[in-house]
């Protein structure tokens, strides 16, 4: 029998990580924090959540929040232009009411993607369906 397990942390405000990756000369760049989850004890990969917050002007920041080289003892979180800009884009659809599941699996990007990523996709499919739907 499987269980749920809630673990929640942050980075200290004011002296997170930040580090820089890409060519910002080429307009190929962007920023990650490395981050520690080993005192969750996770004996397999959990799903991680991450967001940006801040006390004034993060708002100014359009994108995403991206999880990347996810193990049950942390991962990298990251920020790119091209991220922000498919956010920005389904954001101005003003359809983010449509969303109604989370699709972890592989599948080719369709009209019930809100926003399609490479390991996510914030679908209008309700969550049985979107369980069930083919690839």
């Amino acid at each position: 029998m499987s269980t749920q397990r809630i673990f929640g942390g942050q980075t200290k405000p004011g002296a997170t990580d930040w580090q820089q990756f890409g060519d910002p000369a080429a307009g190929d760049s962007g920023i990650f924090v490395d981050v520690d989850t080993s005192s969750g004890n996770f004996s397999t990969t959990p799903i991680y959540l991450a967001s940006l917050g801040g006390s004034n002007d993060h708002w100014t920041v359009t994108g995403t929040s991206s999880i990347y080289n996810a193990t049950p003892y942390g991962f990298s979180g990251s920020r790119n232009e091209e991220s922000n800009q498919r956010l920005l884009d389904a954001i101005k659809r003003g359809t983010w009411g449509a969303v109604q599941s989370l699709r972890r699996e592989s599948h080719e990007p369709s009209d019930t993607c809100w926003l399609h990523g490479d390991n996510f996709c914030l679908s209008t499919l309700p969550v049985a369906e979107a369980s069930s739907a083919p690839d």
